[in-house]
């Protein structure tokens, strides 16, 4: 968690924005049971999470089109050995972690894939072949 607050921290602090950091606290999910889940079990589990989350963490019943209930960070064993295997004299240039959008459900129309150029291969993603895997 340090590696990923310290450049949120140098970056508020450049722009005389620490304050902020008060009020920032991510959710995060150490669940054993997640391990090596699929993408959509974990998108699953994140959309029951959002749809409470307003209102337990705010007192509102819904945040618009915050981010934070929009969007997950998937951390599989290949993103956090990226991570924890950097330079930590490079960070932002090495490592990677996953962003999922929440909201994405698979394209079931084949006609709507018009834009992607049938001929090109595309790489499978958890057996999604699709331009967009969300």
């Amino acid at each position: 968690m340090a590696r990923f607050l310290e450049p949120v921290t140098e970056r508020l602090e450049s722009d005389s924005g620490l304050d902020m950091l008060e009020g920032f606290t991510p959710t995060i999910f150490e669940d054993p049971s997640f391990d090596g889940m699929t993408t959509a079990i974990l998108r699953a589990h994140f959309k029951k999470w959002a749809t409470t989350a307003p209102l337990q963490e705010q007192g509102v019943d819904t945040c618009g089109e915050s981010g934070r209930h929009l969007f997950f960070v998937m951390v599989d064993q290949e993103a956090l050995e990226s991570v924890l295997n950097s330079d930590p004299d490079d960070i932002g240039n090495t490592g990677f972690v996953r962003l999922v959008d929440g909201e994405w459900e698979p394209d079931v129309d084949e006609d709507s894939n018009e834009s992607v150029d049938l001929d090109e291969e595309l790489e499978s993603l958890e057996g999604c072949m699709q331009d967009d895997v969300g």
